[in-house]
């Protein structure tokens, strides 16, 4: 499977997404009027969907001109999501205690960084697979904050893998991420008297890019 690092979707300001998260819940409903709820997947998946326009024509053409490099829905990408991409909550700072690492199992020792829900007793962890190069933070147990030089950090997977210079053990992160996503339609432009008016598409997450 295909997936472009870089250059990410390009981040036009002129127009709007409609972000939806949406989990694979199946419901029966009893002839009591109860419900049977089964969920099927572990975390959600998300889809975007765009409208530039109208005449915004060098950002559509811009766009599709990103369009054609991935191949249509082809190629993957990593895209901002400016509701949801930094480890702590949108307009405070990253601190490296934001998160957790949670161990990958493998030996040697990796760490996923993960991003945790939590209300109640309630959480939901989900896999951070594209951190933004140069813009995460790590922290041991004790929260003290460890220099780049101390780990390794894959921008493709999420994965961290501490070396010599790690003092303690890995525990926690923050910072930025992007989402892995690709096309989910055609590219359709509308066009009036010969001029560009507006396209509308959507973009899907990607489970394993």
């Amino acid at each position: 499977m295909s997936f472009l690092e870089a250059p990410a979707f390009p981040a036009c300001p002129s127009f709007g997404y409609s972000f939806s998260p949406g989990y694979s819940v199946r419901i029966v409903q009893m002839e009591s009027g109860r419900e049977l709820r089964n969920r099927n997947w572990a975390r959600p998946l998300i889809r975007v969907s765009c409208t530039v326009g109208p005449r915004e024509e060098e950002e559509i053409y811009s766009l599709l001109g990103f369009w054609h490099a991935v191949g249509g829905t082809e190629c993957g990408f990593r895209f901002r999501n400016p509701a949801d991409c930094l480890s702590c909550a949108i307009g405070q700072t990253p601190a490296a205690t934001d998160q957790p690492l949670v161990s990958t199992g493998d030996s040697p020792a990796a760490y996923q960084l993960t991003k945790r829900y939590t209300r109640g007793a309630r959480s939901q962890d989900i896999d951070i697979v594209k951190p933004v190069p140069g813009a995460v933070i790590v922290a041991n147990q004790l929260g003290e904050l460890q220099p780049p030089t101390a780990y390794t950090l894959d921008t493709t997977t999420g994965i961290l893998v501490p070396n010599g210079g790690f003092v303690g053990v890995p525990a926690t992160w923050g910072g930025e991420f992007d989402l892995p996503m690709r096309f989910d339609s055609e590219f359709p432009i509308e066009i009036i008297d010969q001029r560009i008016q507006s396209v509308t598409f959507t973009l899907v997450e990607l489970r394993n890019p």
